[in-house]
């Protein structure tokens, strides 16, 4: 492994094998969801997320897997969005949707419902509700879109989650239109 180039420190932690137990529990957890699990080989994985230079090896998906397919365009705004910026993501998202793209966000309320072809991205593994108020919502994705994570089942919600699930909705997409945000 030296010769190969790894550092000492990864070295010792693989021989400690300490990363067998939480590598078990991740395996039944995931063996446990209803989903599939989508490796970067997998001919199903989009090909504008592996022109990322850190694309993730794996997806969790659960719902439609045809939407990854498609034509993809993001819709993104900040969590204290107002009115008009709700009505204008609705707009933009049915007009989207009606002309066959598939609209992809981080599981926002005002842009998730209004579009039957939608692909909502998590900061938490893809068994993980968050936030709590969106559980309706979320199972109406699996129904009719996709939920897609790259988190393992059991991952909370954590802030250092959401600009790294960030380049995946923006991979996943031709263009980001950001409705509203702070300055």
């Amino acid at each position: 492994w030296r010769e190969a180039g790894l550092r000492e420190d990864p070295i010792r932690e693989f021989r400690s094998e300490k990363w067998r137990e939480p590598a078990r529990k991740e395996w039944d957890a995931t063996r446990k969801l209803t989903g599939t699990v989508l490796l970067w080989t997998d001919s199903r994985y989009p090909a504008l997320l592996k022109e990322l230079p850190d694309a993730p090896i794996r997806l969790y998906c659960q719902g439609d897997m045809s939407l990854l397919g498609n034509p993809c365009v993001s819709i993104v705004g900040t969590r204290t969005c107002s009115r008009e910026g709700i009505r204008a993501a609705q707009a933009i998202a049915s007009g989207l949707a009606a002309s066959g793209i598939t609209v992809v966000s981080g599981l926002a309320i005002g842009i998730d419902l209004i579009s039957g072809r939608t692909i909502a991205v998590l900061g938490a593994g893809s068994d993980v509700c968050y936030p709590k108020e969106n559980d309706g919502l979320r199972r109406s994705i699996i129904q009719r879109g996709l939920l897609i994570s790259e988190y393992a089942p059991g991952t909370l919600p954590d802030p250092r989650h959401f600009p790294i699930r960030n380049r995946i909705i923006s991979g996943l997409s031709l263009g980001v239109v950001v409705v509203e945000a702070a300055l």
